[in-house]
């Protein structure tokens, strides 16, 4: 039990900076080291929450880990935006319990036009479920709820 105490923090300041390399390889298009941080079995899921509905969760995006690859690797390839992107994310609720852990985080998307005029693209939470395999922290699913609905320009790149 001794054991486990000394490590906790050392999982939980590993698992922050988790949280922030994927934040910073999404706004470099650094995918194929963004999925990196994945588990193999993980799963990404963008959700929102529509008042006009209720309050009823919109899934936008649920893929797994090789689906969303496949998605990636595309997006060289699409129509998009050339607006640069910048995260700023607050683990805010950091829980470990052995190999697993889960956190909840609070987001704030900047976008940066091509003519450099900057503003809040999208604001939301991350609810996050890891899993440790062979001493290293993994996302075991990425959940991302995003709270702004109307986004002036939609993207192919994960939040």
């Amino acid at each position: 039990m001794a054991e486990r105490e000394v490590s906790m923090p050392e999982d939980k300041e590993a698992l922050r900076e988790l949280i922030q390399d994927t934040a910073y390889l999404l706004d470099h298009e650094r995918f194929v080291h963004y999925l990196d941080h994945f588990a193999d079995t993980a799963e990404y899921e963008l959700v929102t929450r529509s008042r006009e509905l209720g309050g009823k969760e919109t899934v936008w995006w649920r893929m797994h880990k090789k689906e969303l690859g496949v998605l990636l690797a595309e997006v060289p390839d699409q129509v998009r935006d050339a607006a640069q992107r910048l995260h700023l994310v607050s683990p805010v609720a950091l829980e470990v319990h052995g190999d697993n852990a889960s956190c909840l985080s609070h987001f704030a998307i900047f976008r940066t036009t091509t003519a450099g005029e900057s503003h809040v693209y999208a604001v939301g939470h991350y609810e996050d479920s890891f899993v440790k395999q062979d001493g290293r922290w993994w996302y075991a699913r990425h959940r991302v709820v995003v709270h702004t609905r109307m986004l002036e320009i939609s993207t192919h790149v994960p939040f």
